[in-house]
């Protein structure tokens, strides 16, 4: 049968629910992202579900959620008004079954399906690359030589594909050079000699040349304050590396190491630009050669010394919010991101009480997740120096998936919605949420809830978007929302959380028996 265009018009508008948002209840409270709910599911690469870990030092707090439906609202609306910066996120490469040195995700990070399923719950939260976590070409765990860089190959050829051409790419990628990596090579803290050191780097920006800059996908940028992304830029290198200090200053001289592997790098690596953490001027403590262009990124941290916080929460710093903040004046204040590239960060908390093997760790305090709280007051503080007229270029999220240290934003972010229920009278629906507290530092909070969805269905199965309504507004009429709504409707809201924060559906949806004429 074939429709006239009139009869189509006709049809269409006889028809309103063919125009509006239709989904199922299924895609609106099953696990939406790329963590692990089963074997196989939901990729190749799971053997087992997570099931999500807590502290018993702060006690019923899940500092790790198991996954669930998560907000896919992108991350670029936490920023400040009309920003433009570049959001990455960072990312750890070496998690398998059985690691002993690792916590059980439930997945495979080289499974091919598992690579691509995380790059597309990145894609759909609105990031615009990944930074790998690097230990170099022979970093993994239990004898599992290589396997981190398995993983980072499989990023590598899941995403050059997608280009168009070199640089030109929905998602790219780069490498983060860890101490580690160099470790690996012969430059350890114990034994390091200057000698080891340039060959530990000069050996692992030789491998990055021949198997990574090349990549399309590869993030390349033109000099600051260029810092485009463009096929004519240079390779970025993210340093994640122990202070001078840390090593034999008898038998290693950092000055050295930067001035012979900066120039050697110009000719041989491609003249990388090196990112190093949170620090604009690295000389006093790198070595690193203030001349040559360089960027500084941020990272979570706190402004006390964690010896007078070990195991429990920084009351000190509580959000690491003082350390961010002072990032932030010293790269806006004295000027950094106009001649550097300089990265902020977003993060939802800290805590690695059973990392490293399911072994009880203090060695750190804690950065309280506030449910969810920290993760949106943390990209705020961008907006406290940088706006539309003067730009933060660059802010990465720590991190994707770090279990280890209980900063993963890939499971969801809990927001501690203790109860959502919704009523109905004649047009107008009602609803309440409220939140837990877990201790007087750690409470949810109406903040972290982006809008509420209302949503109506007539099988249960398939639902239609009436609307939505703006956080802090608890009650609508559903006829000024959508008259079309049909007498007999089962009638939804949905909490939409902030991004990667965890939607809500009420608890008990209720039946609209009202007509609106």
């Amino acid at each position: 049968m074939k429709f006239t265009l009139p009869a189509l018009i006709v049809l269409v508008a006889l028809n309103p629910a063919n125009l509006r948002s239709q989904v199922t209840l299924t895609s609106l409270t099953t696990n939406n992202t790329s963590a692990c709910t089963a074997v196989g599911a939901p990729d190749a690469g799971c053997y087992a579900a997570f099931a999500g870990l807590s502290d018993p030092n702060f006690t019923p707090e899940t500092y790790e959620p198991k996954p669930l439906n998560v907000s896919k609202v992108p991350i670029s609306t936490l920023m400040y008004p009309s920003s433009n910066t570049f959001l990455f996120v960072h990312f750890q490469p070496w998690f398998f079954q059985n690691n002993p040195d690792k916590i059980a995700t439930g997945y495979t990070s080289d499974n091919a399906s598992t690579v691509s399923a995380q790059m597309t719950d990145m894609i759909s939260r609105g990031f615009k690359a990944v930074v790998i976590d690097w230990y170099g070409q022979n970093g993994g765990d239990d004898g599992n030589t290589g396997f981190d860089d398995k993983t980072t190959m499989a990023i590598k050829s899941n995403l050059a594909p997608n280009c168009s051409a070199a640089q030109n790419c929905p998602f790219y990628f780069a490498l983060m050079e860890d101490k580690g990596a160099l470790a690996l090579n012969g430059c350890s803290t114990s034994s390091s000699t200057t000698a080891a050191c340039i060959t530990a780097l000069e050996t692992d920006l030789t491998y990055m040349k021949s198997n990574y800059f090349g990549s399309n996908a590869y993030v390349k940028l033109t000099a600051p304050p260029g810092n485009k992304i463009s096929s004519a830029g240079r390779p970025v290198v993210f340093l994640f590396l122990l202070p001078a200090s840390s090593y034999n200053s008898a038998t290693t001289d950092w000055d050295t190491v930067w001035a012979t592997v900066v120039p050697w790098a110009e000719t041989n690596a491609d003249n990388p630009l090196f990112w190093i953490e949170s620090q604009f001027t690295p000389y006093a403590t790198y070595g690193y050669p203030n001349a040559d262009a360089v960027g500084a990124y941020a990272w979570l941290n706190w402004n006390n010394s964690i010896t007078d916080y070990i195991g429990k929460y920084d009351t000190g710093d509580l959000y690491g919010f003082d350390a961010l903040t002072g990032f932030y004046y010293t790269s806006f204040d004295d000027g950094y991101y106009k001649t550097q590239s300089v990265a902020g960060v977003g993060y939802k908390g800290f805590d690695d009480y059973d990392s490293w093997g399911s072994v009880p760790n203090y060695n750190h305090p804690v950065i309280a997740q506030d449910c969810g709280q920290t993760f949106v007051q943390s990209f705020s503080y961008a907006g406290k120096y940088y706006s539309s007229t003067a730009q933060l270029p660059f802010l990465g999220v720590a991190v994707w998936n770090d279990y280890d240290e209980g900063s993963e934003i890939e499971t969801g972010i809990d927001n501690c919605v203790s109860s959502f229920t919704e009523t109905v009278a004649g047009s107008t629906l009602d609803w309440d949420i409220a939140f837990d507290c877990y201790n007087t530092e750690n409470c949810g909070s109406e903040t972290t809830v982006y809008n509420y969805v209302i949503y109506y269905t007539t099988n249960g199965t398939e639902l239609y978007e009436a609307g939505t309504v703006a956080s802090g507004t608890h009650t609508t009429n559903l006829c000024t929302l959508d008259k079309s709504i049909p007498s007999g409707a089962t009638i939804y809201v949905q909490a939409q959380g902030q991004p990667s924060i965890f939607n809500h559906l009420v608890s008990n949806p209720q039946t609209y028996t009202n007509s609106c004429g």
